[in-house]
């Protein structure tokens, strides 16, 4: 039995390997997706399986079932903060401000050195009229990655959000 199961993990961790490369190297979602649906289907106690099918989902435009993935990615992992985040981008793209701000600061509590997390949270600050908190999110960003391109542009658009026209060009 024992030996049986090694063998589906060493199986299921080849088809995830074939899904990061399809997903990551060459773009193939399509192909990714259904390597990470054969992956779980040998050891469905990955979470990591479920993120990355999520990702796959998400960038196939289908976030029902990128949800679901995410939400079965916390489950076995409640301190994903990469699972968080992608719930809070699905929220902010379903119009869902006010939950996709709970979850992107949930993800950047638990994912504070992830600059993707915190520009995520600092988009949804600024979305909703928070933005001196979106700032200092942005701030963090560039004083950690100071040519983040991303990361300036948003420092200046809360420059010039606050009336710094000043700060906004330096």
């Amino acid at each position: 039995f024992q030996v049986r199961l090694e063998e589906m993990k060493y199986t299921a961790r080849s088809f995830r390997i074939r899904g990061d490369n399809n997903l990551f190297k060459h773009g193939n979602v399509t192909a990714a997706r259904d390597n990470y649906i054969k992956a779980i289907e040998l050891d469905p106690h990955d979470p990591s399986l479920y993120l990355n099918l999520g990702v796959a989902y998400l960038r196939l435009g289908d976030n029902d079932n990128a949800k679901q993935c995410f939400l079965k990615t916390l489950e076995l992992a409640p301190t994903n903060s990469l699972a968080l985040a992608n719930l809070g981008i699905i929220a902010q793209a379903a119009g869902n401000a006010d939950e996709a701000l709970e979850l992107l600061s949930q993800a950047a509590k638990l994912g504070p050195n992830n600059h993707i997390i915190l520009m995520k949270y600092g988009d949804a600050l600024f979305e909703k009229d928070l933005t001196e908190q979106a700032l200092q999110q942005f701030l963090l960003i560039i004083q950690r990655e100071p040519a983040n391109q991303e990361g300036l542009t948003s420092v200046a658009k809360c420059y010039l959000q606050l009336g710094q026209l000043s700060q906004a060009q330096t």
